[in-house]
């Protein structure tokens, strides 16, 4: 397990997330920095792009609105550091126990 760090954003605000619809990598130099200092094996910058998918199909609905971007944002950022630092794990290994232990700690919070 990789040992617990200090969240940082992974996502641009709102109105800059179409900038990043055909970037591989983040556009942002610190958060790329960060990605990349991720071990390897978690697969970091991969789950980044899953993340920038969900958010620019998300923001491309019809209802969508900015307050929804405001509550999922920060929900997929946790889960990737979650996922990284306190489970060690790549969010694309997770399976039902990892996916309900992340709900817990939403729901808890230490």
């Amino acid at each position: 397990m990789v040992g617990p760090a200090v969240p940082y954003p992974l996502f641009p605000p709102l109105g800059l997330l179409n900038d990043h619809a055909q970037a591989e990598l983040p556009i942002n130099l610190e958060v790329r920095r960060r990605l990349k200092a991720v071990p390897e094996h978690l697969n970091a910058l991969s789950a980044w792009r899953t993340g920038i998918d969900f958010l620019i199909t998300q923001s491309r609905r019809p209802e969508f609105q900015e307050w929804h971007y405001k509550v999922l944002c920060p929900i997929v950022e946790s889960m990737m550091h979650w996922s990284w630092s306190i489970r060690g794990k790549a969010v694309r290994d997770w399976n039902s126990v990892d996916a309900k232990a992340f709900m817990d700690f939403i729901m808890r919070p230490p």
